[in-house]
């Protein structure tokens, strides 16, 4: 079953959905276990000294694996959004060297280039934000190297030893563009594996049930353990769902950036 709808949501929202599903296990479980296992572990004390091992032991280990899901995931979330920096920068960079070109090569490579962005924010971005590859970008792009080969080097710039390291340097600006986008296009799904759910899902759920077998003198006290444990790992866990795919929800890449070139471009060819 697919839990994407979650991404459909604010992030408000989101978090107190993620947050309230444990809450919610902790406090049915206390609630509807108490007797039961009051039988087993016995009156106050109980069973602390045995419970507090493996309760310590449960969440040492549990502890240390959330910690480093937690960071991977935000440093997948920062590579990906450095990735969508760098190719806008990219772009920026051969738009500026495009516009030094003659007429209408100049007109035609920019107008390419302003379709490119325009895809990328209309087509490209809403694909990603429901788990598809980005498609219809490259056409644009050959476009691009179509014109920039078109003719002899220099001679499209106007001759001249500049206008070759010109023309040289819109090729290469147009290659980390095209590398950039292929390479967006491969991670655009980039998430955390099923398996690795299933483990942070039950290690959470045990850590939670482990509080349930703590005795105290007062249920008020064990009630308030056990729902402190459960939101901390609740918004722990709403945390990880938010970043784990970086193009979907509230906190996702954004596609300004592109908006902005695209807007710029429209103003150069308006000159």
């Amino acid at each position: 079953m697919s839990l994407y709808w979650l991404y459909d949501l604010p992030n408000v929202l989101l978090g107190v959905v993620v947050t309230s599903a444990f809450v919610l296990f902790a406090v049915a479980g206390h609630i509807l276990l108490r007797k039961r296992i009051e039988t087993w572990v016995g009156p106050y004390p109980g069973q602390n000294d045995v419970v507090g091992i493996v309760s310590s032991t449960l969440g040492i280990f549990f502890g240390i694996t959330l910690g480093l899901v937690a960071v991977g995931t935000w440093d997948t979330f920062n590579s990906m959004d450095t990735l969508a920096q760098r190719e806008v920068l990219t772009a920026t960079n051969l738009q500026r060297t495009l516009n030094t070109l003659p007429e209408p090569t100049r007109s035609d490579a920019l107008r390419n280039l302003r379709d490119w962005a325009d895809i990328v924010v209309t087509k490209s971005w809403p694909a990603q934000q429901v788990g598809q590859p980005p498609q219809g970008e490259a056409e644009k792009l050959e476009a691009i190297e179509a014109l920039l080969s078109a003719r002899e080097p220099g001679r499209l710039l106007g001759g001249g030893g500049g206008s070759i390291q010109r023309q040289a340097r819109s090729v290469q600006q147009l290659n980390a563009l095209m590398l950039a986008g292929d390479e967006r296009a491969r991670s655009y799904d980039a998430r955390l594996t099923a398996p690795l759910w299933w483990i942070v899902v039950i290690g959470a759920l045990l850590t939670i049930a482990s509080t349930w077998f703590v005795a105290a003198n007062s249920e008020t006290v064990k009630l308030f353990a056990t729902v402190s444990v459960s939101l901390m790992l609740g918004l722990l866990i709403f945390f990880l769902v938010a970043t784990d795919n970086p193009f979907r929800g509230d906190l996702s890449i954004s596609s300004d950036g592109f908006a902005t070139l695209r807007d710029l471009i429209d103003a150069k060819l308006a000159e």
